[in-house]
């Protein structure tokens, strides 16, 4: 698995509260903008990975009705049509566990080139989490391992996500793999 690029590229700082707008005053005596709804709760269901190829058959996790199974660098990942921004979805899993030493170097150095400012919020033998921080924006990553039956699984973000919420959504896709 390759080192994390995207470092510090997601969502813009109108959508780093959750895909909320937050309610701005304009000039003196005029009202506040209302605030921009917040996207819907995304509604898990079991999906087949099989789609991911021959080491995914028997595999599910679950994800957004919308989403796609797909085979991504031999690992499989769920996906949204849109991965990024209120509503969208984009996960994947790998049989074999992440080199956590190596990923967070990958961290630090694409967060040099970016200029983002990278904080790590988990660093234990089964996960890594880090937020990463350009100028306004805010984005949030995090790499898991599972052992299902014998096999370890490292579960990760692959694009960046604007809230804390859009990575809830994404660990209980983890959290539900399994082999049937």
């Amino acid at each position: 698995m390759g080192v994390a690029l995207a470092v510090g590229c997601g969502g813009d700082s109108k959508s780093a509260g959750g895909g909320e707008k937050k309610a701005a005053a304009g000039k003196a005596g005029e009202a506040a903008k209302p605030a921009e709804k917040a996207a819907e709760p995304l509604v898990l269901v079991d999906k087949d990975l099989a789609p991911a190829g021959e080491t995914w058959a028997g595999w599910t996790a679950k994800g957004p009705e919308d989403g796609k199974v797909m085979e991504d660098l031999g690992g499989a990942r769920i996906a949204t049509p849109k991965v990024r921004g209120p509503g969208s979805f984009d996960v994947a899993f790998r049989q074999e566990r992440v080199n956590f030493a190596d990923r967070k170097k990958g961290v630090q150095e694409g967060a040099a080139m970016a200029n983002a400012t990278v904080t790590f919020t988990a660093d234990t033998p089964d996960a890594l989490e880090w937020n990463s921080k350009i100028g306004d924006s805010v984005s949030y990553h995090f790499v898991l391992v599972r052992k299902v039956g014998d096999v370890e699984v490292s579960c990760y973000t692959v694009s960046p996500r604007a809230s804390e919420a859009e990575i809830a959504d994404l660990k209980k896709s983890c959290e539900s793999l399994a082999k049937k």
